[in-house]
This record gives C-alpha cells, structure tokens and sequence, in this order.
C-alpha cells in the first residue's frame, strides 16, 4: 500500500472525523497523539473544548458497537482525556503496510546494550529468527509495537522522537522477557516489525 500522505497523518485525520461523528464534540488533529499512556491513542479534545470525556467516550463506544467497521474497539475516558483502542484487524493492517517496504538493515547508528534502544534491537534482532505468527503474540508485544510504530510519526519534534525510541525500546524489553516458551516459535513477525520500526525511528533522527 502506498500512502500520499502518512498513515501517522491519516489516522489521526480518521479519528477526528470519529470523533467528531461519533460525539459531537470539536476534535481537531492538533488534539490527536499516538502516544497514549494506557491505550493507543489519546484525544484532548475534551480537555481543550471543557466538554464531558466521559459522555465523549460512552459515544464513541455506541458508535463502535453499533458499526462492525469502526475502527476503534473503545474508548475510555483517564485524567480528563480520551483514550481509545483501536480493533486488532485495523492494527494490523496500518502497521503491516507501513512496515512492509522498511528496511531490516542493521542500523546507521551503533547498536550496543549500554542503551535501551541498542539493547533492544539486538535483542529484537534474535528474536527474528522466532518463526511467523501474529504482530501480537502478546499484549506487551503489540503495545510496543504500537509505541515504535507512533516513534515513526513524522510530526514528532527529535526529544519527543527519541522519548518515543527509548519507551518503545523498553516496552520491548519487558515483552520480550515475559515471552513464553510458546510464543517465542511465533514471536518472529512481530520481532521484525518492531526491529524495522526502532531502526526507522532512529533513521528518521539521522536526516534531521
């Protein structure tokens, strides 16, 4: 799939337009991060607006449950912001696509365990061998895969991008290390999506 604009930017477009279709309420992208400390994506609409989070996400999860092909699963309102999960078939989809044409290279900058990144794509790097499988062997695996994937927004300043690295980084980490016995034979997919999307995320701070 080949994208005229980001699917960083368009996702964050598509939410504004749920949200604002689901709720009423007047989200802007500007409102819209990818980095959600719970959940995938974080919406401040309510907070800058003064409207009821909690009204905007019991609307959203209407919506949700009323159309099959919304593309959020849910909604839950934390601190005065939303905070919403996309459905697991959408992940996929947005994440493979965009890591598709990526490069599994090794990376431009050292990589060495003196670092959460470095430690990270080595071990990442052995992961790979760990067969196919699901991008989410494990829900620790598919919420650092989302973090590097949101890593790679082209509208994060280089502090917040190397914020972003360093979570996805030991978000990893922690996935890897709570990997079962199991999924480790099927952990291979998701392990090389989560290399191309750190080495990615640091190529992106070498053109800048």
């Amino acid at each position: 799939m080949k994208y005229n604009v980001s699917p960083h930017r368009k996702l964050k477009t598509d939410i504004v337009q749920l949200v604002r279709l689901a709720s009423e309420a007047a989200a802007e992208e500007r409102d819209i991060s990818l980095r959600s400390k719970s959940l995938d994506i974080c919406c401040s609409t309510a907070l800058r607006t003064g409207c009821d989070a909690e009204r905007v996400c019991r609307r959203i999860n209407e919506y949700s449950k009323n159309n099959g092909d919304c593309i959020i699963a849910y909604a839950r309102a934390e601190n005065g912001y939303v905070n919403m999960r996309l459905n697991d078939s959408h992940f996929e989809s947005i994440v493979s696509s965009y890591v598709q044409p990526l490069s599994a290279g090794r990376p431009s900058r050292d990589a060495d365990d003196e670092t959460a990144v470095g430690y990270a794509l080595i071990r990442l790097h052995s992961a790979m061998r760990g067969g196919n499988g699901t991008l989410s062997p494990t829900e620790q695996m598919r919420r650092s895969i989302w973090l590097a994937f949101a890593a790679c927004d082209e509208d994060l300043t280089n502090a917040a991008r190397v914020n972003a690295a360093n979570e996805a980084a030991e978000c990893f980490l922690r996935a890897l290390a709570d990997v079962g016995p199991s999924a480790k034979n099927t952990a291979g997919s998701a392990a090389k999506c989560g290399y191309k999307l750190l080495l990615h995320s640091l190529a992106a701070l070498d053109k800048k």
